[in-house]
């Protein structure tokens, strides 16, 4: 399940965009490493790799990125499903972090943006080496599955105990619209986004991210900016955290809600009169 949107979703919109030498003009690459967890029960395989890279150059065909000697998946490309949007998910998910490393090893990794041709237009060097995520903000409420939740509700967590950079909360369709996806303090423990669909399913999840040089600016998320061979700039994020996911079910709309209940109340008193006069003996 494509879990980390939310987070993504929000570092993307952060960036300004960044012109270099050659002419191509990046924002942002982010990889992260999360541990999956859903209804507060860690998945069994829980640990996906992620890259989300933003450019708006329309020369940039292809984007490639290589890892280190030894990595089991040396290349990696890139997919474009939104125009400018690059994105790379693990093919499969991993029981621990050793072995998901085994796959893809840490240390620099090569990033080459592809023209016309697969020519090289630019490429950067970074560093990927994720550490562990530490932990988990169990969702306290509304509970597992919850229905007729109302339609301003405040959604809580545990306290998260560890160190985090980020928290992201990402509200959203269980069809995978977003509603509402924001960035807290992490010490936050409830989120109470504006008011929702009556009768709607959705799916709310809230993270804890860390990694090295992470910030929150202006309540965005902020990363260092790194140069690319011609001279430019762009802001990347190395990230590792939990997720937690649970789904749960609106009220239906108000007016419909009062229109069933008088609906209700007419039903049971028309069935009262209708017995009352049945049992009546008429008088003579």
């Amino acid at each position: 399940m494509f879990r980390y949107r939310g987070f993504c979703l929000v570092l993307i919109t952060l960036c300004a965009f960044y012109r270099v030498a050659a002419g191509v003009t990046l924002n942002s690459i982010l990889i992260s490493t999360s541990r999956d967890w859903e209804n507060n029960v860690p998945e069994s395989d829980p640990y996906t790799l992620e890259i989300e890279l933003k450019t708006s150059d329309p020369t940039v065909k292809a984007i490639s990125v290589s890892t280190p000697a030894g990595s089991i998946i040396p290349t990696l490309d890139l997919e474009m499903p939104n125009v400018g949007d690059w994105h790379y998910r693990s093919p499969v998910q991993y029981t621990t972090l050793s072995d998901l490393q085994a796959q893809y090893k840490t240390g620099t990794w090569n990033v080459q943006f592809l023209g016309d041709g697969n020519t090289v237009l630019d490429s950067v060097s970074l560093t990927y080496n994720p550490v562990a995520p530490i932990g988990v903000p169990n969702i306290t409420s509304p509970a597992v599955d919850a229905t007729n939740v109302p339609l301003t509700p405040t959604f809580a967590w545990d306290h998260i105990a560890g160190t985090s950079n980020v928290l992201s909360t990402d509200l959203q369709l269980t069809n995978g619209d977003d509603a509402y996806n924001t960035v807290m303090d992490p010490s936050s423990t409830q989120w109470t986004p504006g008011p929702l669909n009556p009768l709607t399913e959705y799916q709310i999840n809230i993270g804890n991210y860390a990694g090295d040089g992470i910030s929150v600016v202006d309540g965005q998320p902020q990363g260092p900016t790194l140069l690319t061979e011609d001279g430019g700039s762009f802001i990347y994020l190395a990230a590792s955290g939990n997720e937690d996911e649970i789904s749960f079910t609106t009220v239906p709309e108000p007016n419909t809600f009062s229109l069933l209940i008088l609906a209700g109340i007419t039903l049971i008193c028309g069935r009262f009169w209708s017995m009352k006069r049945e049992t009546d003996i008429p008088l003579r």
